[in-house]
């Protein structure tokens, strides 16, 4: 847990500084509402989408702590 908060964290400062990208932003929110409807599969394409993105490598840290998160809700069968 302790690794996936560490990567997760990278992300606000980027959010804060505006150093995410319009497109990825939206994608956040569309993985965002999919985890609150508990619709997990759509959450992983999104993710995906965002991975192979242009902008993948460059939030690489984040995307990776926010994909073991989604296998973490995955697995604990929680909703968000």
């Amino acid at each position: 847990m302790l690794q996936v908060e560490k990567r997760i964290n990278g992300l606000a400062p980027k959010l804060h500084s505006g150093a995410v990208s319009a497109a990825a932003f939206e994608k956040l929110q569309q993985i965002c509402a999919s985890l609150a409807a508990a619709d997990i599969p759509t959450a992983l394409a999104y993710h995906v989408e965002m991975v192979a993105g242009p902008h993948g490598t460059e939030n690489q840290m984040w995307l990776m702590g926010l994909k073991r998160l989604i296998d973490m809700v995955t697995k604990l069968q929680v909703t968000l």
